[in-house]
């Protein structure tokens, strides 16, 4: 199976093909490697406010890592109706 891993060898994605076509079309230039091993988003367990991030280790191997999930920042029209709220909260 091919890994596509970022500059942290974090694995963003994978791809189960294999043979000549899969070898031509990933490869390391592009963030790929090749995994002899099995590997599944859905390993180690879920926990509540946090994401799972995986890592391909020197030694071959998969390190399962849980990362905080930041508060959610509110979006540009939920800071203009606030603002509208609390206008039209004084003008009362």
């Amino acid at each position: 199976m091919f890994l596509r891993l970022d500059e942290n060898r974090c694995v963003k994605a994978y791809n189960v093909l294999d043979g000549y076509e899969a070898i031509q079309k990933y490869d390391e230039n592009n963030g790929w490697v090749w995994y002899d091993g099995e590997f599944s988003f859905m390993m180690g367990e879920n926990r509540a406010g946090y994401e799972k991030a995986f890592y391909l280790n020197e030694d071959g191997t998969i390190r399962i890592e849980y990362e905080k999930i930041p508060p959610r920042q509110p979006t540009p029209e939920e800071v203009l109706q606030a603002k509208l709220d609390y206008i039209v909260m004084m003008a009362e």
